[in-house]
């Protein structure tokens, strides 16, 4: 089995388990996704630990940079863009 059949097999099982979901599609009339972050969890702890990992280091990363603000609670985080990550958001949105 190829590379391109092994992913195509793991996003089929995703589906089937409940962790990948059909939200919509496009203009184009491709299928869009999103995840079930506790499902995903349930399902497989190892794809949600290296997720996790993908996504702290991510927001660390937009912090170092000055992109994020990250604040924290007891209960959450929360990220907001800074005056820099709002010019950056407006520019790479042109």
């Amino acid at each position: 089995m190829d590379v391109n059949e092994q992913i195509r097999e793991r996003w089929n099982e995703l589906l089937r388990k409940g962790v990948l979901l059909v939200s919509g599609t496009t203009e184009d009339g491709e299928f869009e996704y999103t995840f079930d972050i506790d499902r995903l969890k349930q399902v497989d702890e190892d794809l949600y630990r290296q997720h996790m990992d993908e996504v702290d280091s991510s927001l660390l990363n937009l912090f170092v940079k000055g992109i994020v603000d990250l604040n924290f609670t007891e209960e959450e985080v929360t990220v907001s863009l800074t005056n820099r990550g709002k010019k950056w958001a407006e520019a790479f949105a042109e």
